[in-house]
C-alpha cells in the first residue's frame, strides 16, 4: 500500500498514513482527531544505486532510442 504525507487543517500536525487510495480519504488526526486533513505533496529524488540491475543509464558505450 502508498504511503500519504497529510497535514491536520484544524492544529497543524503533519503525519503519514499507509491507505488504499479510497481510506486515504476517510484518514484523521492523530492528534485531534479532526476529519478535516489534506494530503501534502513532495518531490522526491531517484538515485543511483551501487549493485547494479535497475538503473535508468544506458550500458557504457550504448545510448537509448
Amino acid at each position: 500500500m502508498p504511503l500519504y504525507d497529510m497535514r491536520c487543517r484544524q492544529c497543524g500536525k503533519e503525519f503519514t498514513i499507509m491507505a488504499s487510495w479510497q481510506e486515504k480519504e476517510n484518514a484523521t488526526c492523530p492528534r485531534c482527531g479532526s476529519n478535516q486533513v489534506e494530503q501534502l505533496y513532495r518531490s522526491f529524488a531517484l538515485g543511483k544505486g551501487t549493485s547494479g540491475g535497475g538503473g535508468c543509464s544506458p550500458a557504457p558505450g550504448r545510448s537509448f532510442g
